[in-house]
């Protein structure tokens, strides 16, 4: 093989070598195209993701959450109140009781000893 032909097959490679270049950098390309495509998705997804994050954030721990907190101490704290004054309503009742059967059994005594001295 003489130089001409040395040169005509170095020529021949390089234009082979050219295409197969061209062909990667298609090849890369559209790769690069379509992970910067779900690139920008997941971004997208990601602030969805932050911002509902922030919302649920924003409701459980916003004044609604603390209100809430309250009332319920609120209502525990009344119905330990009733249930002392049912106790006391129970004893009073039972007091109300004894103090009328007492009554009665001291008018029945004074009536009993006003017939008895009638006779």
């Amino acid at each position: 093989m003489g130089l001409r032909g040395t040169r005509r097959a170095i020529w021949k490679t390089i234009r082979e070598l050219a295409a197969v270049k061209a062909e990667e950098e298609d090849f890369l390309g559209t790769g690069i195209a379509e992970s910067t495509e779900v690139l920008a998705r997941i971004e997208g997804w990601e602030k969805k993701r932050d911002g509902l994050s922030k919302v649920v954030g924003e409701i459980e721990g916003g004044g609604n959450s603390e209100r809430v907190q309250g009332l319920k101490s609120e209502a525990v704290h009344l119905q330990g109140e009733i249930e002392e004054m049912e106790v006391r309503l129970v004893q009073m009742k039972r007091r109300y009781r004894e103090l009328t059967d007492e009554i009665a059994e001291l008018e029945n005594n004074v009536q009993a000893k006003l017939s008895s001295m009638e006779r």
